[in-house]
């Protein structure tokens, strides 16, 4: 909720950089990467999937490369999952 909002400071602009093309990739396969914010250096993620698209595994494994992809990029940025993956578009 609103309450939440606020317990992350803001993301720097050079780390949204440096994800802007893995946000596009995973956009492309129907995924939307929502950075939550930054606490204590750990960047704080949510990735929303459109429903249809993930189904069991499927959730672990886009994390796990969603991790795999930041950790290329930054290897220095700690990444936590805000909340586990959601979906969106219905009632699952």
């Amino acid at each position: 909720g609103e309450v939440e909002r606020y317990k992350y400071g803001p993301v720097p602009s050079e780390v949204l950089q440096a994800l802007e093309p893995l946000r596009r990739r995973f956009q492309a396969m129907k995924v939307r990467v929502v950075l939550e914010g930054i606490s204590e250096g750990v960047l704080y993620y949510r990735l929303d999937a459109e429903e249809g698209v993930l189904c069991g595994a499927g959730g672990k494994l886009l994390h796990d490369s969603f991790a795999g992809e930041l950790a290329r990029l930054d290897p220095a940025l700690a990444i936590r999952a805000a909340a586990p993956l959601a979906v969106y578009g219905g009632s699952s």
